[in-house]
């Protein structure tokens, strides 16, 4: 028998090397903007994520730096929605 331990990730995201790719591609349009995900209510789940590219951080956001050029924030009230979730693409 062995035995494992669960160590969580304390960031809420993760992103895959070739979502990091992707959306460093998407940054460089526009790189004074930072990447923002949060969430809104709608359909039969009751949620919805939102992306967008904003011109800042809000103050209550988690700003997440994947790379010199790509950090993401996310909103304080879909922290709990998207806590472990990988991005991948």
């Amino acid at each position: 028998m062995t035995v494992e331990t669960f160590i969580p990730n304390t960031q809420t995201i993760t992103l895959t090397d070739s979502a990091i790719r992707h959306f460093e591609s998407k940054q460089k349009a526009q790189p004074e903007k930072i990447i923002r995900f949060s969430t809104k209510v709608s359909g039969c789940t009751g949620y919805a994520y939102v992306l967008d590219q904003v011109d800042a951080a809000e103050d209550s956001d988690e700003v997440i730096k994947f790379s010199d050029s790509l950090s993401i924030a996310i909103a304080q009230k879909a922290r709990e929605l998207l806590r472990n979730t990988q991005i991948d693409y």
